[in-house]
């Protein structure tokens, strides 16, 4: 079994001290994300507007663990 990786992308920090995923081997697991934009954490008067923010911080995380944004089901919601 691998050993665990903290993994954190730049827009998104929780108030206590966890990371926002981990990674072991190639299995990454997120924490909470929610609605927020990433770049201003500013939340979207709509569910259509929090609900691509949410993809936005999934392919941010991705990225963040080493995966390729091509590599994951969120990269649909930019094309």
């Amino acid at each position: 079994m691998g050993k665990r990786k903290s993994v954190n992308y730049p827009g998104y920090k929780h108030q206590n001290p966890i990371p926002n995923a981990s990674r072991i081997g190639n299995i990454v697991m997120s924490s909470i994300m929610n609605g927020t934009d990433p770049g201003t954490r500013t939340v979207p008067p709509d569910l259509a507007g929090q609900v691509v923010n949410i993809f936005k911080h999934t392919k941010l995380c991705v990225e963040a663990a080493g995966g390729a944004g091509d590599h994951a089901l969120v990269d649909l919601v930019f094309r």
